[in-house]
């Protein structure tokens, strides 16, 4: 079974991220806020595991952003330090692009 997360289920910023987590509650709360996954921090994600998440997400391309556990916290940001890579397409360019 894969350790990957939906974004509606990655509402734990202390595994995936403040951004992640504000994400999954506006989705949650009804927000229209695309849909996608985390890999939560510790987590070896595989080809499979990925392969699994695009799926479940469609055709086309996704965005990958990089992210840390320690951003967009109430007092302090990490603006600009982060990447968010576009059109990223299939597993092994999203494994690529999340190990950048």
């Amino acid at each position: 079974m894969s350790s990957l997360l939906t974004l509606d289920a990655a509402t734990d910023a202390g595994a995936c991220g403040y951004k992640a987590a504000t994400l999954a509650m506006l989705r949650n709360l009804g927000f229209d806020v695309p849909d996608g996954f985390v890999i939560p921090a510790g987590v070896q994600a595989t080809r499979d595991d990925i392969a699994t998440a695009l799926t479940r997400l469609g055709e086309g391309p996704v965005a990958v952003r990089s992210s840390g556990l320690a951003e967009d916290l109430p007092d302090a940001s990490f603006a600009r330090q982060y990447d968010t890579l576009l059109n990223v397409r299939g597993a092994e360019a999203v494994l690529e692009a999340a190990a950048a």
